[in-house]
């Protein structure tokens, strides 16, 4: 390929490889946060709330992780005991559900490791002495990060707290923390979600810059070849 063809081809592959990452990320938006019930019914399409009601009250239903109604409770400790409570009183009384052995992040996967659009819960912060506060994580499909703390104090308290997101949501975190000398349980009441669905496929886009900087690695690679070739047949003198 002549040189100035592989200069066109190298500044085409350069154009769209950005066009995929900056306007791919742009056409996503933020991720919207929600601190009503009321904001994120009105605005998330919810196909599903579990309020762990159907369980009896004071029962462990599951150690390390559980799955109900599409969701994944996971816990980073294999020994961390589920268990269905009424020990406070919650949006959707009797039930919320804790971790009741232990103090340790949850995270809310989706089922078939798939994602949703929409994810909203009541956090049940145990307030007491030290004061209490949690971090909320939520990761979306296409690697955006959605963070923010949460602060009940010295009370118990329920908080609400939903996103939405058109990429997909792939997972969201709450994780305790130890900013006060101590660390707080709490419980999860209402979760709602969205539909789950598979991880969105590569755009358009995004496969067409890596076909287009394939093509200029080829013919940089081709070049280099040619020039190679032509000092290794340079005519030697007899």
């Amino acid at each position: 390929m002549p040189r100035h063809e592989s200069v066109h081809v190298l500044k085409a592959a350069r154009y769209v490889l950005l066009a995929a990452l900056y306007g791919g990320a742009a056409h996503g938006g933020p991720i919207v946060s929600f601190s009503t019930p009321q904001s994120f019914f009105s605005s998330a399409q919810v196909v599903s709330t579990e309020t762990f009601d159907e369980f009896q009250i004071d029962t462990d239903i599951g150690v390390g992780s559980i799955t109900i109604d599409g969701i994944t409770y996971n816990s980073p400790n294999p020994s961390a005991i589920w268990h269905v409570t009424d020990t406070f009183v919650t949006p959707s009384p009797p039930n919320s559900l804790v971790t009741r052995n232990l103090v340790e992040p949850e995270t809310l996967t989706f089922a078939g490791g798939g994602v949703t659009d929409a994810i909203g819960f009541f956090l049940v912060g145990i307030g007491g002495t030290p004061a209490a506060f949690f971090r909320i994580d939520v990761l979306a499909a296409d690697g955006q990060v959605s963070t923010e703390q949460i602060a009940p104090g010295f009370n118990t308290i329920n908080v609400f707290r939903g996103f939405a997101y058109d990429n997909g949501i792939s997972s969201v975190t709450i994780t305790s923390l130890d900013l006060a000398g101590g660390l707080s349980n709490f419980h999860l009441d209402n979760v709602s979600r969205g539909a789950i669905s598979a991880v969105p496929e590569p755009s358009a886009l995004t496969l067409a810059a890596i076909g287009v900087a394939g093509l200029a690695w080829w013919s940089r690679r081709g070049r280099r070849s040619c020039m190679s070739g032509r000092f290794a047949t340079s005519p030697s003198i007899s």
